[in-house]
Order: C-alpha cells, then structure tokens, then sequence
C-alpha cells in the first residue's frame, strides 16, 4: 500500500520540495519520507492486519525552511484491509452411517483460519439441494481454531432414505471453505399394529 500527500505553500500553492512529511496509522509512526520537486511525498507499506483503519500523513513547521505549519497540517485516509484466505479443516466426520429415526447423529469438523473464524453450517440435501439443514442452526466458531459439532436427534416423521451431508465453514472476513460431501441413511421401524384371527 503507498499514501501519497502534497505540501503546498499556503500563499501560492505551489509544491514545496524537500519537506519531511510523516505517515502515520492507528498504531503510530509508519515512516517520513521528503516531498520531490512537485511537493509531492509517498510511503509504501504492508498491512497485514484485516480491518478499517484510519492512515494520516502530517507536516510540522521547518525553521530550516522558514515555514510554519498550518492548521490544515494533515490528511487522513480510511484503509480497509482485507484477506481472503479462506478457513480450512484437517478433521471431519460422522458418528454413524445409518440411523433409525428418534436416534441422534454428531455430525463434526476441526476448523483453522489465519486470522479469525466465524460459525459453521450443516448442509444436506432433505429438500433435493444442498442447503442448511432443517435440524441444524448455524454454530458460532471462536479463535483460529475450533470444532463444528452438530447434534441432530431424527425426528420420526422424517423422510427414509439416503442423504448426503457436509459443513460450510466462515470466517470474519466472509471467506467460506466446505467439507467433502458425506452420506448418511436414515431407517424407520416397521411394526405389526394387530393380528387378528378369523375363524372360518
């Protein structure tokens, strides 16, 4: 990133060369660096911390020069820093393959993001496309580093069959990364309701 900043003499606004100008973000002095022969003077760092910063360059009086500084003595700009690695998982699964309906499943994913993680979801395809599950809320994540763990207990009017499942991870800098998709069945019980016997 490099800020640009022109010092002009206040009478006739032309560049003033040569002038030490400072750079400053919301941490403290960057740098200085003189004015070229326009009056203008540019400093060029890294930022590496996601964010909304405010970056400032500043003039103070040169006696050398016979200048005072001015109440317009400085300049702000508004930096936003963003990063767009998304979060990864070196961990995930399930806690069964088939279920009966009224049993519980964990569904699970150990995340890890370079700056900072947000919340997972649980996707299935129960209404034919992969979307957030019917049984499942969106788990807050924490730190860098943190486990996804979905809980669901089959409700007994739950549709038998096969259905495929996976968690979307995010982080707070709107970056998502998903798990490979996985397959889990869902059974119910059959039943006799009565028997009874006909005498013929």
């Amino acid at each position: 990133t490099t800020m640009r900043c022109k010092v002009l003499d206040l009478a006739n606004n032309s560049g003033i060369a040569n002038y030490t100008v400072y750079f400053y973000n919301s941490t403290g002095l960057l740098g200085t660096n003189t004015t070229n022969a326009s009056g203008w003077a540019s400093f060029s760092f890294t930022d590496s911390t996601p964010g909304v910063e405010t970056i400032t360059c500043n003039v103070t009086g040169n006696a050398s020069r016979f200048y005072n500084a001015s109440e317009n003595n400085s300049k702000q700009l508004t930096l936003t820093t963003q990063e767009h690695v998304p979060p990864w998982y070196q961990e995930y699964g399930q806690s069964n393959v088939t279920i009966h309906t009224g049993d519980t499943i964990l569904f699970y994913a150990h995340w890890f993001d370079n700056v900072m993680l947000d919340y997972a979801v649980l996707e299935t395809n129960e209404s034919g496309e992969m979307e957030q599950s019917s049984l499942a809320s969106a788990l807050k994540l924490n730190g860098s580093e943190d486990w996804s763990n979905f809980s669901i207990t089959i409700p007994g009017d739950y549709p038998h069959g096969s259905y495929s499942w996976r968690i979307v991870g995010n982080d707070t800098s709107g970056n998502q990364n998903q798990t490979p998709e996985g397959v889990f069945n869902v059974w119910g019980w059959a039943k006799i309701s009565s028997a009874p016997i006909e005498i013929q």
